[in-house]
């Protein structure tokens, strides 16, 4: 898990995608956790991960202290991704760009149309990550399923 972790703090850094390099590995160090049953059921490269959502999404934001907002979800998006497909949680690029935007959320439930509405702003700076609605809601299908979200449903007529 170490080495995992090592990789990720690099990555982030040679790329120049974070500015605090003591901040972000300390966070990615007690945000994920091998369950200790688990390694001893199926070994440590099958081993269950524990990822302690909120205490990560209210710190990461520090680890970019001083980066220019225009660029900010976009090294975001890059770390996530890196990150949860080095740990085997596969996610698209977009599905980060997602999750970062729910930082500010907290624990807060919101629809799922309000929170479409307010990513257009942040889709307008970065076009790379826009989608159209049927693809933003598979996104948050499978951000739910790997249990890094939850929102409520807005019922159809």
């Amino acid at each position: 898990m170490n080495e995992k972790i090592n990789k990720i703090v690099e990555y982030a850094v040679e790329n120049k995608l974070i500015t605090n390099e003591n901040n972000f590995k300390r966070l990615v160090s007690k945000s994920f956790s091998l369950i200790k049953d688990s390694v001893k059921e199926k070994g440590e490269e099958l081993a269950d991960l524990h990822f302690k959502v909120m205490s990560f999404t209210k710190d990461f934001p520090a680890c970019f202290n001083g980066v220019k907002r225009s660029e900010l979800y976009k090294n975001a998006a890059e770390v996530l991704y890196f990150m949860f497909n080095e740990l085997s949680i596969e996610v698209e690029k977009e599905e980060c760009f997602i999750f970062f935007h729910f930082r500010e959320l907290g624990k807060f439930r919101m629809k799922e149309d309000k929170v479409f509405e307010e990513l257009k702003s942040e889709w307008a700076i970065h076009r790379d990550y826009e989608m159209p609605k049927a693809d933003y809601e598979y996104a948050l299908r499978q951000l739910k399923n790997h249990g890094l979200i939850g929102l409520r449903r807005v019922l159809q007529p």
